[in-house]
């Protein structure tokens, strides 16, 4: 009975509060589109390209005199005296070291500069998101990926949300 009484009563709240659902405007939208597509983001990868180009064409260049090296090394081994290979092997790895630590330096930097960029967009976006809600009259926008299961092309505002990003971020001196 009990059991019986409050499947009752929470069958009267979704009946009473479903007409209230029923009057809000909702949209969705999908993050990674956008900060995959916005014109800061396509800036920022070109930017960044730029700026650790000689660090990568170094760790290239690190990594083709350690093949080198370890491949004369494979080739010569019978004809050096057991000395000369320790000391080749030696060489060999510490440059499989610094190769390997400068790899690392740059993987941090790349990952710091993303993680700045990322909080950026995600700024831009959030703004932008407010903004367009606001103009367009929408009570709730979610993102795809937060637990929505289906949403009709109808509500996705995606797109015009990305160039909402993209004139908030001209607007503010694409920087």
């Amino acid at each position: 009975m009990r059991r019986l009484s409050i499947l009752i009563a929470l069958v009267l709240v979704f009946v009473v509060a479903a007409p209230a659902f029923a009057e809000q405007k909702l949209a969705v939208f999908s993050l990674r589109e956008i900060t995959t597509k916005c014109e800061k983001s396509v800036s920022e990868r070109q930017k960044i390209e730029q700026k650790f180009a000689a660090e990568r064409a170094s760790l290239q260049q690190m990594e083709a005199t350690l093949k080198k090296k370890s491949e004369e090394l494979r080739v010569q081994a019978g004809a050096l005296s057991r000395d000369a290979q320790q000391d080749r092997q030696t060489e060999i790895v510490r440059l499989q070291r610094d190769y390997e630590d400068a790899a690392r330096t740059l993987a941090r930097k790349l990952e710091a500069e993303g993680t700045r960029i990322q909080e950026e967009i995600i700024a831009l976006v959030a703004e932008a998101t407010k903004n367009y809600a606001e103009k367009n009259k929408i009570d709730i926008v979610l993102e795809t990926t937060m637990a929505v299961m289906y949403a009709s092309p109808a509500v996705d505002v995606t797109e015009p949300i990305l160039l909402e990003v993209n004139a908030l971020w001209k607007a503010k001196g694409s920087k």
